[in-house]
């Protein structure tokens, strides 16, 4: 198992939520959609040649965002990954993947 990790902007939370979850990300025993949600302070600053949703090229921004958490398959994180990368608003998003000692 590994977690699966991505920040977005709250507007987005509800599509990759979905994405993920159809995709069926969040199973647990007879439940499934399973994921955690809090929000976090992103701090950037765009570079030459960025194309910024957000913020503006050489000026340090901070945004209120969502840290979306999510537990799955070693073998399916490649593909959620890139589904994340297709429904999310940034050019370039955040995303971590952590293995799991457990379960």
């Amino acid at each position: 198992m590994v977690k699966l990790i991505c920040y977005c902007p709250p507007e987005a939370e509800e599509l990759i939520l979905q994405t993920l979850g159809d995709l069926g990300v969040g199973q647990f025993g007879l439940y499934d959609h399973w994921s955690l949600s809090s929000e976090v302070t992103e701090t950037f600053r765009p570079l030459e040649g960025a194309n910024p949703s957000k913020g503006k090229l050489g000026r340090l921004s901070r945004v209120q965002s969502r840290r979306l958490e999510f537990q799955c398959a070693k073998a399916d994180y490649l593909r959620l990954v890139e589904a994340i990368k297709q429904v999310h608003p940034y050019q370039t998003p955040a995303i971590e993947v952590w293995a799991l000692l457990y379960p």
